[in-house]
């Protein structure tokens, strides 16, 4: 934890004398901003021992990298606030005087720089499926114990390298409920129920999927069976602002659009866990069992499963295989080695979703291309350039 001490007499007691104590930080013009107009302001330094630590304020995740060996010292001088005052006053350079009274307390020989980086939150998933839910029967028949498994904000705040509001934004996106102070998903089950009878409701009910309010689910009876808190939390996952769309007189009262994607996505999720050694979809018993399960209209295609799955030439058919990111290490040599191992060859469209995870601050996915992939060249049937990239070794 960091935490910015107002006046530099008081601490200078409690300051090690040993040169290595102390390293130090270069703060990034908003966080020293920050630090300048709130003393009481902090700052935590959150990782385990196999982590690289990172910086979080109470908005943004700071990676935090060893930059150049410094030479500096701590400077303390006994009456800083009146030779700073004198120059001011006198208006010149700070004289030899005032220098002498200046003490070197240690040698500061490292210092660390921070830079802003995405918030890591690739285990959060994973902390609120601990105990997911999966309506209220169930949850007011569940023990003590099976629900002290769940999370509260400040265990997860704790738990992952991002900061509170970081992590709050992802709660949103996952569609995260609270119940009894703690956190949890629907159980995939749950929601698919509630997504099936969602849809259905919205088509005998003619709703226009471009404008559908959260007061318009609320009401209507064939929901009436889910909390409301469910309900809003999946109107809230499951739809989007209108462009230009001031919010009325609530967020109940405000229309919103349904996110098609998001819909895709969760039902694409459902049929891919179902694929087992036993069980296996050709890419066209699959689109066709995806389309299904979604509202009429709706176009599906396998480019929408980049970074999730991909197909798999055996014995003259194309079937779809679970091969999803966040399966694959976070070492980026070994992640390079998984990706190859699947498949020798792979285009720039259906590799980068694979890197997105292991871009590191101030670089670039083609960055990593380069320095991990070889790229190679090839002609289309219509003379048109192809490139590909395989392993590098």
């Amino acid at each position: 934890m960091l935490r910015w001490r107002g006046r530099e007499n008081d601490m200078v007691e409690e300051l090690p004398k040993n040169d290595g104590a102390f390293s130090l930080l270069q703060l990034p013009k908003e966080l020293y901003e920050k630090i300048s107009s709130d003393s009481e302001v902090v700052f935590k330094f959150v990782g385990r021992d196999d982590e690289e630590a990172v910086l979080i304020t109470e908005d943004k995740t700071y990676s935090v990298r060893k930059g150049e060996t410094s030479n500096m010292q701590i400077l303390i001088h006994s009456s800083m606030d009146e030779m700073l005052a004198r120059h001011n006053k006198e208006n010149r350079q700070i004289d030899d005087e005032c220098s002498s009274c200046t003490n070197a307390i240690v040698n500061v020989m490292s210092q660390f720089e921070l830079s802003i980086t995405k918030p890591r939150l690739r285990n959060l998933p994973a902390y609120l499926s601990r105990y997911e839910y999966e309506g209220p029967d169930v949850d007011e028949n569940s023990s003590e114990k099976e629900k002290s498994r769940r999370l509260s904000r400040k265990d997860l705040e704790s738990m992952l390298q991002a900061s509170p509001k970081e992590i709050e934004e992802e709660l949103d996106k996952l569609g995260a409920l609270e119940i009894d102070g703690k956190m949890c998903l629907m159980s995939q089950v749950y929601e698919s129920q509630l997504m099936t009878l969602f849809l259905s409701t919205a088509v005998l009910n003619s709703w226009d999927f471009n404008s559908v309010t959260l007061e318009q689910c609320l009401s209507a009876s064939d929901l009436s069976e889910y909390p409301i808190h469910v309900i809003t939390k999946f109107f809230k996952k499951y739809t989007q602002p209108i462009e230009s769309n001031m919010e009325i007189d609530s967020f109940e009262k405000t229309p919103r659009k349904l996110d098609i994607n998001a819909l895709a996505l969760f039902r694409a999720d459902e049929l891919l866990s179902k694929i087992s050694p036993s069980v296996r979809f050709t890419v066209e018993e699959f689109i066709t069992a995806w389309t299904t399960m979604l509202p009429a209209g709706t176009t599906v295609n396998m480019d929408m499963l980049r970074g999730k799955a991909i197909a798999e030439n055996k014995g003259g058919q194309s079937f779809v295989k679970r091969f999803h990111s966040e399966d694959l290490s976070m070492d980026v040599k070994q992640r390079f080695k998984q990706i190859f191992q699947q498949n020798s060859f792979w285009t720039r469209a259906d590799l980068l979703p694979y890197l997105e995870g292991i871009v590191g601050p101030g670089a670039t996915a083609d960055q990593l291309l380069l320095k991990h992939a070889r790229m190679n060249r090839q002609t289309g049937p219509s003379g048109e350039e192809i490139r590909t990239y395989s392993a590098r070794y």
